[in-house]
């Protein structure tokens, strides 16, 4: 699944787009024909104080310029074991990271990294767990499953839900997701209008993924969302594998890659490498479904169990890793 958060972490891309349209023609009129019509008067939704417990590792999509996605196309037919978290478990990170005030009052809890949220077996238990818990939830999906819900679904504690959409028809969706387009709008419908009985206050956020191929489908997009009262979020997709985005920017991808990037990507979006002394990871926890901690959003590097975590012993594996120094350096989540 592609990182949504990571576009909003590191920058709207889209505004970056805009001004690179200043130095390259192929995006001028379509960068400021974007922003003006769907962005301008936007405000999404940005994580802030965030920490990730993923509670699905498994995704069903085949998105080609995203980590599970490339992985899940290397597999074929091929299944393997689903993993996702269990629900006591779940509450017990939820209490550890309490206790070291990773978790605190206004701490936004994340329920993704790679995998599917909707897949998970016992997601209204995770709700359950998370609403005694008093967290705030924030959820993104590519709505490819409804999830297993019962009537009594209390969503009360979800403040954010995300929508990922790599066009507005099959003919995109055969290039990127490989779901059903039709399945997908009708169980976004359906989530919006349920999740809604119990909590009308939810934001729900369509992030449209722009690929040289759907650019005529944005305004219907657009319209889809406004019928359903949710924020429409456009943004130039973007390649969200650490490997394939480091050589694209030190130029030593593959024959295959860049193919892919220019049959695909508006490539002169990418952002050319450029020293960063922050980055927005930085000392973020993140879990995943095995209570493993994980380096960032964009590398899965463990770093240690989270019951032996504390605030000092992350700052020093950010510090220390040299995964977070290469990343700097080439600007990735600048």
């Amino acid at each position: 699944m592609r990182n949504d958060i990571k576009s909003l972490i590191i920058g709207n891309r889209l505004t970056q787009s805009v001004l690179s349209a200043l130095h390259f023609k192929e995006l001028s009129w379509l960068g400021w024909r974007i922003w003006f019509k769907y962005i301008l008067f936007s405000k999404p939704y940005v994580p802030k104080n965030e920490l990730i417990i993923e509670i699905s590792d498994t995704c069903n999509a085949k998105c080609s310029f995203c980590t599970t996605g490339i992985e899940n196309r290397k597999k074929g037919g091929k299944k393997e074991r689903k993993k996702f978290i269990e629900p006591d478990f779940f509450e017990k990170i939820v209490h550890y990271c309490k206790q070291q005030h990773f978790i605190q009052k206004d701490t936004n809890v994340c329920l993704i990294n790679w995998g599917e949220p909707f897949l998970h077996p016992e997601f209204e238990k995770i709700i359950e767990i998370s609403h005694r818990e008093h967290l705030n939830i924030y959820l993104s999906s590519n709505a490819s499953v409804f999830p297993k819900i019962s009537k009594n679904f209390n969503a009360s504690c979800i403040k954010n839900m995300v929508f990922s959409m790599p066009g507005f028809s099959q003919a995109s969706y055969n290039k990127i997701h490989q779901l059903n387009f039709e399945q997908v709008k009708s169980n976004i419908s359906k989530i919006v209008e349920t999740f809604r009985i119990s909590n009308p206050n939810i934001v729900f956020t369509l992030f449209f993924h722009i690929y040289r191929f759907n650019v005529p489908e944005i305004d219907a997009a657009y319209k889809f969302s406004k019928g359903l009262k949710m924020m429409f979020y456009p943004y130039f997709a973007f390649i969200n594998d650490y490997e394939m985005h480091r050589d694209f920017l030190l130029k030593k991808s593959s024959p295959n890659d860049l193919e892919l990037i220019k049959r695909f990507l508006f490539k002169k979006c990418e952002i050319p490498i450029k020293l960063i002394k922050t980055c927005p990871y930085c000392n973020r926890i993140l879990v995943n479904p095995d209570g493993e901690c994980e380096l960032c959003t964009i590398k899965r590097t463990k770093i240690g169990n989270i019951f032996e975590m504390t605030p000092e012993k992350l700052s020093k594996c950010f510090e220390e890793s040299k995964i977070c120094k290469e990343c700097m350096q080439l600007g990735l989540m600048n």
